[in-house]
């Protein structure tokens, strides 16, 4: 059973902006709730940007995906990825952003934008419990920004499951990631497809399950192989309507047969059912107004298992996977804001090398500068 993940919102439809014929029910807008989500920049010595996506839990800290600031634990320098020069979270206030309610968050021509709002960060910390390996449970960490976070963005508290953890839960996905001209049928790739990163959108999913739940046995175990921790790697798949494409049910059939249970066979939850896609990785995903994860990677077992396109770009049928953030609320409220940073500095004698922060590793979209 071979199987192929990376790193990585695309509708069942167009996701590219209004005028060219985007769909508006995708648009992500500040007064429903999404002021607090950030695009995030990543500048390397080498003159390459990536970027990825994060949401405000306070007015100094962002959570996101590790791999978006990591080059692996052994290759890390200083608790970054190696080269990693600058990070900076870009936030946007609708009411004075002069592109209107869809706006481009990231620098044009080097310059930022009117109504964007650009913090660098501070300080990376990341789960030390990261790998570096795509598929993990650990991908996350907590950025800290070098200044207050404007006012009108939102803060986000995390989302608390019953004892059943996040499995069967429908939850809203927003980030600033690669959009589609065509949507499921094609993905972000294929002849006039991808719409670029930097405007954000969102829709809706369900998580179908983790990993570890009960009924599979442990038999992942096997399946993925690797050494990073994922019991707890909640997975979604990109429904059409169609049982072909629902992957979550055809590869849970292929591991342990009739006892997949009918809740992860379900076909979506119709038009606005979407996919992350590359550059909405460290993305929040919502339940009640609250982060219940963050976005970690793309996943396909196939066509054969109801991958529409072959290849990971985001089709219909394929699976994406989340870093669930209750099981991890004490290393994010381990992380102290900002200020706290700086009395440490002061009273302690801090030393940066002595509280090095681990990260992992990942691919990450390339920016390419207007």
């Amino acid at each position: 059973m071979s199987w192929q993940a990376r790193s990585l919102i695309v509708g069942q439809t167009s996701t590219s902006m209004i005028p060219s014929g985007g769909d508006p029910r995708y648009l992500a807008f500040n007064k429903a709730g999404y002021s607090g989500v950030v695009g995030l920049l990543m500048r390397y010595d080498s003159g390459a940007g990536f970027v990825c996506s994060g949401s405000l839990l306070s007015s100094g800290r962002i959570v996101t995906a590790a791999h978006c600031v990591s080059g692996g634990i052994a290759n890390d320098i200083d608790g970054r990825a190696a080269g990693l020069v600058n990070t900076t979270a870009f936030f946007y206030d609708a009411e004075d952003a002069l592109q209107g309610d869809d706006p481009f968050v990231y620098p044009t021509g080097g310059a930022t934008l009117s109504g964007i709002t650009a913090i660098d960060i501070s300080n990376y910390s990341v789960n030390p419990g990261y790998t570096g390996e795509v598929i993990d449970q650990n991908d996350i960490a907590v950025l800290s920004l070098s200044e207050a976070a404007p006012s009108w963005a939102q803060r986000y508290d995390l989302y608390t499951p019953g004892a059943g953890g996040l499995t069967g839960e429908q939850f809203n996905v927003t980030g600033y990631g690669t959009r589609s001209v065509i949507g499921g049928a094609e993905g972000t790739t294929g002849p006039g497809a991808g719409a670029g990163v930097g405007r954000l959108r969102q829709g809706e999913n369900v998580y179908d399950y983790r990993f570890g739940d009960q009924v599979f046995g442990g038999v992942w175990n096997a399946v993925l192989g690797g050494t990073a921790k994922y019991d707890y790697s909640y997975i979604s798949d990109f429904d059409n309507g169609l049982a072909a494409q629902s992957m979550s049910c055809r590869v849970s059939q292929a591991v342990i047969g009739a006892a997949t249970p009918g809740d992860f066979c379900t076909n979506g939850v119709g038009d606005l059912e979407v996919s992350i896609a590359g550059g909405d990785s460290g993305s929040p995903a919502f339940i009640d107004g609250k982060i219940a994860s963050v976005s970690s990677y793309g996943l396909s077992f196939g066509s054969n298992f109801g991958d529409f396109k072959p290849g990971l770009q985001s089709s219909w049928g394929e699976l994406n996977g989340f870093v669930p953030t209750y099981i991890h609320a004490s290393f994010i409220a381990g992380v102290p804001e900002p200020s706290t940073w700086a009395m440490m500095l002061l009273g302690f004698g801090f030393i940066g090398g002595s509280m090095r922060r681990r990260t992992g590793t990942a691919s990450r979209v390339r920016l390419t500068y207007a």
